[in-house]
């Protein structure tokens, strides 16, 4: 049975497209496994593992399998059998795909925390140290390490793993969706700490106020401001041991219509 999802046209990777696909269903149910997508495509686990990490190319019956599983587009499945037959490892395509594409496969929370965890010293590249950190499972770690080294967002440096793009950016130009999904998963992360995280370990306070809605431009230049400054000086103070969000909210409490 094919999914109801459908993935954006630019995402035209076939190695991609079954790393999200898997993320997505892991997302749902923690407890679904690589084999257990490998049954669905009609794949040996095995097989599914070299494809994942592109120690094996796609042959024509592989993207036929991955077609009744997941919903192609023309130009996708087009894309596919192109890639194929010319044995291309990445996306063509400029600047700005690249950008969408950060947009669209970075939209998981733990791709951004996994840049910071890279910046703890002594970190390693080790998938099992990242999921038990992280708290997230063994094969959301290689996949999302997988992502990062494909987007060359991670290097080796010196012998360690380190972020090497600049500082990233994520607003709400190119993938609101995508925008609104990275954002909602850490404010679940901030009920989570408020649940069960020491108050010595945590600062979640708020204020509520009367403004003109008029001045929300004002608002978040300022809201901006604060939180680059504050991201910088901390992690210029001491030495980082633990990655944290800076997540600050404002929002309407009254309703326009009434």
């Amino acid at each position: 049975m094919k999914t109801d999802i459908r993935y954006p046209e630019n995402l035209t990777d076939g190695v991609e497209l079954l790393q999200q696909e898997l993320t997505r269903r892991i997302s749902e149910n923690p407890r679904y496994s690589l084999r257990a997508f490998a049954k669905t495509l009609s794949m040996s686990p095995a097989t599914l593992s070299l494809v994942l990490s592109r120690k094996v190319g796609l042959s024509k019956r592989s993207i036929e399998k991955i077609t009744k599983v997941i919903p192609l587009g023309p130009r996708q499945l087009d894309r596919l059998h192109e890639k194929r037959a010319s044995k291309e490892r990445k996306l063509e395509g400029q600047t700005s795909n690249v950008t969408m594409e950060i947009f669209t496969v970075l939209s998981e929370w733990y791709h951004f925390a996994i840049l910071s965890l890279l910046e703890v010293l002594g970190s390693p590249i080790d998938h099992g140290w990242i999921s038990k950190k992280l708290g997230i499972t063994l094969t959301e770690a290689k996949l999302a390490v997988a992502r990062l080294k494909k987007l060359k967002l991670i290097a080796e440096v010196d012998g360690h793993w380190r972020q090497v793009c600049e500082p990233m950016r994520i607003g709400n130009i190119l993938s609101n969706a995508a925008a609104r999904k990275f954002q909602k998963q850490l404010i679940e992360k901030a009920l989570a700490s408020l649940e069960n995280d020491p108050t010595e370990l945590r600062d979640i306070t708020s204020m509520t106020f009367a403004m003109d809605p008029k001045e929300l431009t004002y608002a978040s230049e300022k809201i901006t401001k604060f939180r680059r400054s504050l991201t910088k000086a901390l992690e210029s103070r001491g030495q980082p041991k633990a990655v944290y969000s800076l997540t600050v909210q404002l929002f309407p409490m009254t309703r326009s219509n009434t």
